[in-house]
């Protein structure tokens, strides 16, 4: 009986053809107004693919960040097109202190008459600026101190490293994109520039953050001394610790240019942390110089 079932289905595959398969068409997919809500790590928001992208739909994920939970919205009209133009935000050990500096200025009347190019646009610049994970909060400090003001068009704010900082995880090409998207007005630009060998361009207010400036023979006098020269309106460099503020405050009294040294208000409130960790933008040391192309803000 096995012998005659055997042959029997040896018949049948010798009279039936070899299956063809159809090609298989898709159907483009078409916008729809919908929410997806993912709960994912936040490693993950950071390589491409791993979530689900569809023209028109808005995704909602959530991570833990800074030990709080919190949501990202991806689509149209959000602050992210889609998960590959994620990047980290602000941590608040650095955010805390920088929103400090920047309230200083404003207190303290720094930002008042910092002069505007010929097309009305104040121009901010971030030299030696690395990852930038600061830059939303700047920007978003900068449009609401500025934008609006009778004769202010726009906001230019330029960043620049020795190293290419979006190859290296810096995510500049998102951050540019992220502000084009949020803010019409104002514009993000990133170059990598040596700073030794090419001359800074012009800004309004210039804020360099954390010189390493106190190994011997370092370029950093040359890199400080360009920086400051490339200024029209106030530079600030802000340092960790106080051996990296006497140097820059030696650079600028050698370069002729008198500045001020403050201590962050930040830590006149907050205890300094413990060990060897430094204190983030501690000393603010500040030049206000002269130079007006155009209106003032």
């Amino acid at each position: 009986f096995r012998r005659r079932q055997q042959q029997r289905q040896r018949q049948l595959q010798q009279q039936q053809p070899p299956q063809q398969w159809e090609p298989l068409t898709l159907a483009a997919p078409q916008p729809q107004p919908q929410q997806t809500t993912v709960v994912v790590q936040q490693a993950q928001l950071q390589v491409d693919g791993l979530l689900p992208q569809n023209p028109g739909k808005v995704l909602v994920a959530s991570f833990v960040f800074d030990g709080e939970r919190r949501e990202i919205r991806y689509g149209p009209g959000e602050d992210f097109e889609s998960p590959a133009d994620f990047f980290t935000p602000c941590h608040s050990e650095w955010r805390g202190p920088y929103e400090a500096m920047l309230e200083f200025l404003a207190v303290y009347g720094w930002l008042e008459g910092l002069p505007l190019d010929a097309q009305g646009v104040l121009r901010v610049a971030a030299p030696f600026c690395g990852s930038v994970q600061e830059l939303p909060v700047l920007v978003s400090f900068l449009v609401e101190r500025f934008l609006g003001r009778p004769g202010i068009n726009g906001i230019h704010v330029f960043g620049s490293d020795v190293q290419n900082w979006d190859a290296k995880g810096g995510y500049w090409r998102q951050k540019e994109k992220y502000v084009a998207r949020k803010y019409r007005q104002v514009q993000v630009q990133f170059r990598q520039m040596d700073l030794t060998r090419e001359a800074h361009p012009s800004a309004a207010l210039t804020l360099g953050i954390h010189p390493e400036c106190t190994a011997p023979n370092s370029p950093w006098p040359q890199i400080l001394i360009n920086v400051l020269q490339s200024t029209t309106g106030v530079c600030l460099i802000a340092t960790f610790k106080d051996a990296e503020m006497e140097v820059v405050r030696g650079i600028c009294q050698q370069a002729g240019m008198p500045c001020e040294v403050h201590e962050n208000p930040y830590w006149q409130s907050h205890t300094l942390p413990p060990g060897t960790q430094p204190p983030f933008l501690r000393f603010l040391v500040l030049v206000r110089r002269g130079g007006n192309q155009g209106g003032v803000a």
